[in-house]
């Protein structure tokens, strides 16, 4: 009786998970912010930066929910920079969210949202920089996009720190 029970305790642990699993991905597919950062994935993404090379490979998780990236500033010089992010599914706030370490110092969190055809990311420092930022996308084709890294203070577009033009190999 006793082994009964715990089994049943285990397939109903399960059975939340799985439940709770199924509404995150069910959100997330209806976000539109989050259908646009789905775009992401698939090829190399690349762009300049301060006249050197910065290239982006963006895939599914195993969960088939999450994004992960991976981002190297200065590819190919003995000072690539690696930079680790994921887009997830936020259920309290109900929103697709950003998650960014930037090597072993800074790590970032904020969430998305869509302002017209334009996807907004609004996130700040968890860890090292002190800053506040937003950062816009514009998709220019199936395979480029436009973006722009503003001052953030607030949660508001400030001063454009630095603007970026990539574009995606398949």
């Amino acid at each position: 009786m006793k082994s009964f029970l715990k089994v049943l305790l285990v397939c109903g642990a399960v059975g939340v998970f799985v439940s709770a699993f199924a509404d995150n991905a069910s959100d997330a597919a209806k976000d539109p912010a989050y259908m646009q950062m789905k775009r992401l994935v698939g090829g190399t993404w690349r762009t300049k930066l301060g006249g050197g090379g910065v290239q982006s490979k963006w895939t599914m998780g195993p969960d088939g929910v999450t994004i992960i990236g991976e981002t190297i500033i200065g590819v190919g010089t003995p000072n690539e920079y690696h930079m680790n992010s994921r887009f997830g599914w936020d259920p309290v706030a109900k929103q697709v969210y950003y998650l960014d370490a930037h090597g072993l110092d800074t790590v970032y969190f904020g969430h998305g949202s869509v302002d017209g055809n334009d996807t907004l990311l609004t996130f700040k420092a968890l860890v090292g920089d002190p800053g506040e930022f937003v950062f816009r996308t514009s998709y220019t084709g199936d395979d480029s996009y436009h973006a722009v890294l503003y001052d953030g203070t607030g949660g508001k577009q400030g001063k454009t720190i630095e603007t970026f033009d990539w574009v995606r190999s398949k």
